[in-house]
């Protein structure tokens, strides 16, 4: 038996009061009944400044952790079938092309410098590898406007964002 997911995914960030950021992530579960099921994070930001793409990764990795739950959550342990949709290109090459490129690099780039948004990429990279042992997945792009589910999802999580 194999359990089909259609997962959307979209991350944001935005300038938020004394200078700082604030970026968050939404993740749209497509259901064949009339349910919606969504899940949502916000960046930490003691570490790392939030910005536009490391929400959009924030994206894939809640997509792929949630794919991960599901499968545990299932009985007889059927294999998957997954597809995240993004309408985020950066987030998209970084997990289907360039994650595996710079793992195999020791995680730097051509120039020889430590991989932007390193500690995101290697945990989606080590959770695609997990996925992929239980299942197919594919990623694929859609325009904004097929995503509003997830973009509606990301920013009811911005409002939940604790003020600094």
């Amino acid at each position: 038996m194999v359990y089909v997911m259609e997962l959307y995914a979209h991350g944001h960030s935005r300038w938020a009061e004394r200078g700082s950021r604030l970026g968050a992530a939404g993740v749209f579960l497509k259901t064949r009944g009339p349910w919606d099921f969504t899940r949502s994070r916000h960046l930490l930001t003691h570490k790392h400044q939030a910005t536009s793409q490391r929400s959009e990764l924030l994206a894939m990795q809640v997509a792929l952790e949630w794919i991960l739950d599901r499968h545990r959550e299932l009985t007889g342990g059927p294999s998957l079938d997954a597809t995240v949709y993004s309408d985020s290109q950066y987030a998209l090459t970084t997990v289907t092309q360039l994650a595996e490129k710079w793992a195999s690099k020791n995680w730097t780039n051509a120039k020889g410098f430590e991989v932007g948004n390193r500690d995101l990429i290697q945990e989606i990279y080590e959770l695609l590898g997990e996925v992929k042992k239980i299942g197919k997945i594919k990623f694929l792009f859609i325009p904004k406007e097929q995503n509003q589910v997830a973009f509606s999802v990301c920013a009811e999580e911005m409002k939940r964002i604790p003020k600094a």
